[in-house]
């Protein structure tokens, strides 16, 4: 049959969905080249499946063409139906509904690639939640050269298209002028139509499968996380996302029913005096230590990873002071974040809740009154101050914790102008330099106080101080921010030393969360270790191997200050108490861990359990079965358990 015969229209649309294709695989190809450190190229079957991941992106590249062609598709082929002609105003309609979605689908395409270099994993709707402080992530994005180079391509990209679109436009209307003689019967007409829309549905659909479309996880088909993130397509992730957020305007998780999630805990803490009018995990605490009003101090780092230190890094690493700290100290060398953004790290630090994927409980949770570590130290006569970096509002963290026991924030609007370097607001050092001398007022009015540091310098987009003792050894800037993260710290406690509070304070640090330094896994490992220390001169030098996480850093504080309350968290007195797994979230997965296994789930509730002392990727579910499913009932117990007290207001 002549090509002649194929009408223009289709050949039209079959151009743009052709461009948009190429266009996308670029991208991939983007986001291939910038991450091919994750690759290990002797592993058996890695070329194979690098080839099988690009042909996994087709197919959901294929699916958002589906979805953006259908429309001029129906339009087009209503005229063709009728033997009509389309008005210039219609095509130029279509040629501009075709442009917006693609070019703001290549810009998600864009900005996708430095979102998974930092957080590994692929845009979503849940990145779209720092829209509302849009002005200080643009500060962010603009103000760090690194990330510019990300629009590059989108920008060139764009042009390209443009030049694309109007030869393709161009081209139609001459073939429309020139009145193809071969006419179709409408019959034929109309089952072109019927033959392109079943396409169309099934190229939506993405699989031929009745039970069900395309999903994510479809793109998980071989044991290299990155090989199975790179098969998706951004713009698919976000809209799926966002299906979901509309769906549910409140998270709700489905990983175990409210009743046997609660059963679970109930029977968990069977031995403990649990005050069941309040919640199911309510336990009366009673201070094994005498109560003695020290003052605390919590430093939550930005991005400070267990892998900088020495324990992994040996003579290479990156943190002279926290080790030597570390030395001189408690330390917990298995302590996991709950998440991997900021927000989770300050929220589990300070209320010891756990993270639920894609849900920002400091916006979310804004009216919802929290027990949380301050109000507790507030009825025990404690001042409470918070000290970040730059603007307080970014991620509603002022607001939150003034409506929840903090009777200060300090942030960059205290700091003269000239002491403000960036979008991340002043350095570490600057901030500590304040501090100090912020707590001695304090301190002079006879208050006990907690004083909770969330540091921020070591965060895109890096500005390292240039007029300070400091001289780093590192090359590059990202080791750099982390050695100059650690000499601030360093500096505050030398200072501190010499203030009258400093013999009478418990020091707590931990990162917010790590960084992703290794793709072994769905959520790597050095994205939620942590290094976590307890330091006070009256303590004995330890490293302690028990599981450790973010939310029992607020029920230890409170067993060593010797105060009674009510725990209703799920938190423990780490020196008092045993948990037996740490827990913890990205966008895409649930991850439990131990001394020796690692457990990943999905939401459908599918597994893997790995033995990652060694980075082994081999599944090993069904040999160790009554292990994972203990792992995965504890994890989903309590997060369950959570959004049920959420729902239930049960947070005070």
């Amino acid at each position: 049959m002549s090509l002649n015969i194929i009408p223009s229209y289709l050949k039209l649309i079959f151009k743009y969905y052709l461009t948009g294709i190429v266009f996308f695989t670029f991208f991939r190809l983007l986001l291939f080249l910038t991450n091919i450190s994750k690759l290990d190229i002797s592993i058996e079957n890695t070329i194979t499946n690098t080839f099988l991941a690009f042909l996994m992106g087709l197919r959901f590249d294929n699916v958002i063409m589906a979805y953006i062609i259908s429309v001029p598709f129906l339009l087009f082929s209503l005229f063709h139906i009728f033997n009509k002609t389309p008005a210039n105003t219609i095509i130029s309609i279509i040629k501009w509904y075709l442009s917006l979605l693609l070019i703001v689908s290549f810009l998600i395409c864009s900005i996708d690639i430095p979102y998974f270099i930092k957080f590994y994993t692929r845009f979503s709707f849940s990145a779209l939640s720092w829209l509302d402080n849009g002005g200080f992530v643009l500060g962010m994005i603009f103000s760090d050269f690194s990330l510019w180079i990300y629009i590059l391509p989108f920008i060139l990209i764009v042009f390209l298209f443009l030049v694309v679109s109007k030869k393709i436009i161009k081209s139609y209307k001459i073939r429309v002028q020139q009145k193809n003689t071969q006419t179709l019967t409408i019959g034929f007409r109309i089952l072109i139509f019927i033959a392109f829309s079943f396409l169309i549905f099934i190229s939506i659909r993405g699989r031929t499968t009745i039970k069900s479309p395309i999903r994510e996880g479809t793109a998980f088909f071989c044991d290299n996380t990155f090989l199975n993130y790179l098969g998706l397509n951004p713009v698919f992730t976000t809209m799926s996302s966002l299906k979901v957020e509309l769906k549910n305007k409140k998270l709700q998780l489905d990983l175990i029913t409210d009743s046997d999630a609660i059963k679970y805990l109930k029977d968990y803490y069977s031995d403990s005096n649990i005050d069941t009018l309040l919640s199911p995990i309510c336990r009366n605490i009673t201070a094994k230590n005498s109560l003695n009003k020290k003052n605390v101090i919590i430093i939550i780092m930005e991005s400070m990873s267990a892998n900088n230190t020495r324990q992994y890094k040996g003579d290479q690493s990156l943190t002279p002071f926290l080790d030597s700290l570390a030395d001189n100290s408690i330390y917990f060398s298995n302590a996991y974040s709950t998440g991997i953004h900021t927000y989770n790290g300050i929220y589990s630090t300070l209320f010891s809740y756990p993270s639920i994927p894609k849900f920002h409980p400091m916006k979310s949770l804004i009216f919802e009154p929290h027990q949380g570590l301050a109000n507790i130290l507030k009825v025990n006569d404690y001042y409470n101050i918070f000290f970040i970096n730059h603007d307080e509002q970014f991620d509603n963290i002022g607001g939150f914790l003034s409506a929840n026991g903090y009777n200060r924030i300090v942030s960059e609007k205290n700091f003269k102008s000239e002491d403000i370097k960036g979008t991340m607001g002043v350095p570490d050092h600057i901030l500590f330099s304040y501090a100090v001398d912020e707590l001695n007022k304090i301190s002079k009015n006879n208050k006990a106080f907690l004083s909770v540091f969330m540091t921020s310098s070591n965060h895109l987009p890096y500005v390292l101080p240039d007029d300070i003792k400091f001289k780093p050894k590192s090359k590059d800037i990202e080791s750099q921010m982390i050695e100059y993260s650690d000499w601030a710290i360093s500096n505050f406690f030398n200072n501190a030393k010499f203030q009258s509070w400093f013999d009478n304070t418990i020091f707590v640090l931990m990162g917010d969360h790590g960084n992703c330094y290794d793709g072994t896994y769905e959520i790597p490992i050095s994205y939620v270790h942590c290094p976590l220390i307890f330091h006070n001169s009256g303590f004995e030098n330890e490293e302690n191997t028990k599981i450790a996480s973010q939310t029992d850093i607020a029920p230890t504080v409170l067993g060593l200050l010797g105060i009674n309350y009510q725990n209703n968290t799920m938190g423990f007195d780490l020196f008092n108490e045993s948990r037996p797994y740490a827990y913890f979230s990205n966008e895409d997965f649930i991850g439990c861990i131990d001394n020796e296994f690692l457990l990943i789930s999905r939401f459908d509730k599918s597994s893997k359990l790995y033995k990652y002392k060694n980075n082994s990727t081999t599944n090993l579910i069904e040999n160790f079965r009554s292990k994972a499913d203990s792992m995965q009932k504890f994890t989903f117990s309590n997060m369950q358990v959570y959004q049920w007290m959420i729902n239930k207001k049960k947070l005070r």
